[in-house]
């Protein structure tokens, strides 16, 4: 089963899909099913609440900072839903603002600024990253969604690690990565950054050297993905909360 291919439509929800069904490289596969990811939800329809209660996702991890959880929530009306907020704040959103107001800013110079903050999510993040680490994989025992506000950078990196952990090549990866190109409405983003600017292209895409930053700081870090979830969660997160999102055949 190929995580990509086998997207279930949410009404109302951007860039939704499985990211577990995956082969591992010794044949076996990433439970299918069980692990999801998304934009925010805030645009859920009720139709959309009663496909999260049909695929059986009862919690949300939703990695949004404080500020931004305020500003957008979603109504899942009689859903049996449970929301799990890990707040990871948006440290450089501050500083892009900024940087796209400067006249003659270029889009190299936002690039270069994504760049550092997913190597922030390696260092200064980590801790935070932890705990929706910990939601995911020792807080509960069903089908879990986890997002942030495109799915994109946050969620993206929290699901890289999974993979990684788990044992999915990287060139798999990579290319559920960038899938969100393809399902992200990005027209979303028109409240949180200056869409007019030539500069914000960076902002708008998920690319492969972004990627490659933070498993690059990780390697030289912490050694492998797993490595880096038993520091992030300190200890709290190990090998057979992994093993219980293994299916192999029989």
């Amino acid at each position: 089963m190929n995580a990509i291919a086998d997207m279930a439509a949410i009404d109302g929800v951007s860039n939704f899909r499985d990211f577990g069904g995956l082969k591992l490289r010794d044949g076996a596969s990433v439970a299918a099913r069980r692990l999801f990811r998304s934009a925010n939800p805030a645009r859920i329809t009720p139709e959309g609440a009663a496909q999260l209660a049909h695929l059986g996702i009862a919690t949300i991890v939703d990695l949004r900072g404080v500020a931004e959880r305020t500003k957008a929530l979603a109504d899942f009306g009689d859903a049996p839903i449970a929301i799990r907020a890990t707040p990871i704040e948006p440290k450089t959103s501050v500083k892009l603002r900024a940087m796209l107001a400067e006249p003659g800013i270029q889009a190299a110079q936002i690039r270069d600024l994504m760049i550092d903050s997913y190597r922030g999510y390696v260092n200064g993040a980590a801790p935070a990253f932890g705990a929706a680490f910990h939601a995911i994989l020792a807080e509960t025992d069903g089908p879990v969604l986890v997002h942030c506000t495109a799915g994109k950078d946050r969620t993206g990196f929290v699901v890289a690690v999974l993979q990684a952990a788990l044992g999915v090549s990287r060139d798999a990866i990579l290319a559920d990565y960038l899938a969100t190109n393809r399902h992200w409405d990005r027209a979303s983003a028109a409240g949180h950054v200056p869409m007019e600017s030539d500069a914000v292209e960076p902002v708008l895409v998920a690319e492969a050297d972004y990627l490659a930053a933070a498993f690059e700081e990780i390697e030289k870090r912490d050694g492998d993905a797993l490595s880096f979830l038993h520091r992030a969660t300190e200890g709290r997160v190990a090998r057979p909360h992994l093993d219980a999102l293994i299916e192999r055949s029989a």
